[in-house]
């Protein structure tokens, strides 16, 4: 947000306390007034608010780099750095430059300050002035523990403001509370916020400023997922996703995809789309990031996943085979009309895969999309990297926390597990609308589901449309409609069908999401789920290809208290 953001955040650092427990003492770097300061003015809301945005930068790279290293869709190279790698082999200890729980404990303590302090009782033309505020603060707050006991498993606990060493020493002293009672007890907090409408300050440094803050309802959703409270979780999602005033359908705008000249079995594969980058459409909530270095926060994402100048090209973390295998194996069909005619191709029969010598260029063409690549010329005297690689979801001026695929996704997840799965697939194939509702052919939704659905599959008939709304697995697989693979199977019990559908949820999460920080999040939440640590551990453990297994990994990753990061104590 350039030089604005910047002085907001000099506005608002008061003062800081040093000397509570180190874990929790975020030290200069937190926002924090005098304690009998009561917030009572617009401004001094508006340089709290943003002052806790500009805690959010601290991590933005962090919250990407644990969700990503540590999963298996990238690998490094050897020019990662000595933490990176530590991450990606599970041996991260409490002085890696990683493992700072202290920067989200920063935005908590700054959270319970307002929270605490912040004059609910003002009221101008009948309206309460700081109520999208307080909203804003009990959604970062959440946010920012949901963080820590995902990534940290057992974590300290509050919601009253430390301002003191002793009462930092006190919080340390009561039993820590893991993801599921944490998730418990933020869904309470923040369920009363949860019809408020979002907060705006307009344009700042040309980025709509609606979108520092975390929709609500979004946050109920993650935090319901992670407790296993899935229908609840499937409603929070519904209702923000058909919100009158926001709805968000799926646009097939955001497709990768072949393009093909007349008949598709004469000439195939004539071009391609390649522009697979996070729209700002698509990105529901982001972290906005400084553009130079003098002014605050610059995110490294760009020089560890791209070829730059500043790095000579050498980038430190490319995809995995695993993700190309994965990639690979998807089947892209597309369907044609000829002579009034409908026919449909597979992209990858034997004798079109026979034509492509890059594996990336088959099956689901989001890696493909996502990730260009380039050869050059180097002297052997030559500083520069021979190998260019760009990744094309980095934006240099914001770190995009949600997208709406992604957000989709995590429906259709809670949809499954609350005992849908036919209609959790149909975001998969078809994308939510009347037409999705009542189609009798394919993989319809069966009748016991929409009997049993209440609200939550309800959409509107003028926005959720066939033309605008489109099965997730289509941004990358062509026409997943008429791929007639791609459909339920028939299992001898139910949970066996929710693991299968789940399974494909996953994967798609992986081909969507990949390189976003979100994977090993995803693994963990569903290796909690099953209660299968393999679950996890053998995806982690193939990252190099499943005849690469890494056996010393995948005996740690076994043992699940390995999946998470040392405190510092």
């Amino acid at each position: 947000m350039k030089k604005f953001l910047y002085s907001v955040a000099v506005c608002s650092l008061l003062f800081a306390t040093t000397g509570c427990e180190d874990m929790l003492d975020p030290e200069s770097d937190m926002v924090m007034y005098e304690e009998d300061n009561r917030l009572n003015t617009v401004n001094d809301t508006l340089y709290s608010v943003m002052g806790v945005v500009t805690l959010m930068q601290k991590v933005a790279d962090k919250t990407n780099l644990l969700g990503e290293v540590r999963g298996d869709l990238v690998t490094l190279t050897a020019d990662a750095t000595t933490d990176l790698q530590a991450l990606a082999d599970f041996t991260a200890g409490t002085d890696n430059a990683y493992n700072q729980p202290q920067d989200y404990y920063a935005i908590i303590n700054n959270c319970n300050y307002f929270i605490q302090t912040a004059d609910t009782s003002y009221v101008k033309r009948g309206q309460k002035v700081f109520e999208r505020e307080m909203a804003v603060m009990h959604t970062f707050r959440a946010w920012a523990y949901l963080q820590l006991a995902i990534n940290y498993g057992q974590v300290p606990f509050y919601t009253e403001f430390l301002g003191t060493e002793k009462a930092a020493e006190e919080v340390m002293k009561q039993p820590f509370k893991g993801v599921k009672e944490i998730c418990d007890k933020l869904i309470d907090d923040l369920t009363p916020w949860a019809t408020v409408l979002p907060l705006d300050y307009g344009s700042i440094a040309e980025l709509s400023s609606e979108k520092f803050f975390i929709p609500t309802r979004l946050m109920l959703g993650e935090l319901c997922l992670w407790a296993g409270r899935y229908r609840e979780a499937a409603q929070w999602y519904h209702d923000f996703l058909t919100d009158t005033d926001n709805p968000h359908p799926i646009y097939k705008s955001g497709a990768v995809y072949w393009s093909t000249e007349t008949n598709p079995s004469s000439t195939i594969f004539v071009s391609y789309s390649s522009a697979f980058t996070i729209t700002s459409n698509e990105c529901l909530a982001f972290i906005p990031m400084e553009e130079n270095i003098f002014d605050g926060t610059v995110s490294e994402l760009k020089d560890l996943y791209n070829s730059t100048s500043d790095n000579d090209y050498y980038f430190g973390i490319t995809y995995s085979p695993a993700l190309v295998d994965l990639s690979a194996s998807q089947a892209y069909y597309y369907e044609y009309e000829e002579n009034m005619t409908r026919d449909t191709v597979c992209m990858t029969s034997d004798s079109i895969v026979s034509t492509i010598t890059d594996r990336k260029k088959i099956g689901d063409l989001r890696l493909y999309g996502s990730v260009n690549e380039s050869s050059l010329y180097s002297s052997g005297s030559s500083k520069y990297n021979d190998t260019y690689q760009t990744i094309r979801k980095f934006q240099q001026d914001h770190f995009c926390l949600y997208r709406l695929p992604i957000i989709y996704l995590h429906y259709a997840e809670a949809l499954n597990r609350a005992g849908f799965p036919t209609a959790a697939f149909a975001v998969l194939k078809y994308g939510i609308s009347n037409e999705t509702l009542n189609r009798t052919t394919g993989n319809p939704i069966s009748e016991s589901e929409r009997a049993n659905s209440g609200n939550l599959l309800t959409f509107s008939q003028y926005t959720f449309t066939a033309d605008n709304t489109w099965g997730i697995h289509s941004r990358g697989c062509g026409d997943a409609e008429v791929n007639p693979e791609y459909e339920i199977p028939v299992l001898a019990a139910a949970s066996d069908t929710a693991d299968w559908v789940e399974d494909r949820i996953i994967d798609e999460l992986a081909l969507e999401g990949c390189f976003e920080g979100q994977r090993y999040y995803d693994l963990l939440r569903v290796a909690l789920r099953r209660g299968d640590a393999a679950y996890l551990a053998d995806k982690v453990a193939n990252r190099n290809g499943a005849d690469q297994t890494d056996a010393a990994l995948r005996s740690k990753l076994l043992q699940t208290s390995n999946w998470y990061l040392p405190l510092r104590k």
